[in-house]
């Protein structure tokens, strides 16, 4: 069994107020709290993608795939960018799970654990 420690957040930004950036920071903390390390996607290097969305969707990608899980924000479902990254991280068999601020249930095809536990 893996252990996860890197966790990628994934949810809607484009269309959203301030880009939801205090919905990515609260998960960010929370996840902290929880001994993770997680992967906000605000704060990567996104200087070579410009506006382009389909440039920074790669960037965010690319961050995505070093990491052992993803979480899914709220709202996840009507954002093209959040489908993409569950649909491959689903295809990898890679554990996911819905934020949650107690707990977090990974999902996933083999046998992987939340944080140890």
């Amino acid at each position: 069994m893996k252990y996860i420690k890197t966790v990628y957040i994934s949810g809607p930004i484009s269309g959203m107020k301030d880009e939801n950036r205090t919905a990515f920071a609260k998960a960010e903390e929370h996840l902290r709290l929880m001994n993770y390390e997680p992967v906000n996607p605000h704060k990567l290097d996104h200087s070579e993608a410009d506006d382009n969305w389909y440039r920074q969707m790669r960037v965010c990608i690319a961050s995505m795939m070093k990491c052992d899980a993803i979480v899914l924000l709220p709202g996840w479902e009507e954002s093209n960018g959040a489908q993409i990254e569950i649909k491959l991280a689903t295809s990898l068999d890679m554990p996911w799970a819905y934020m949650d601020y107690i707990r977090l249930d990974f999902h996933c095809h083999s046998g992987y654990l939340s944080n140890g536990q």
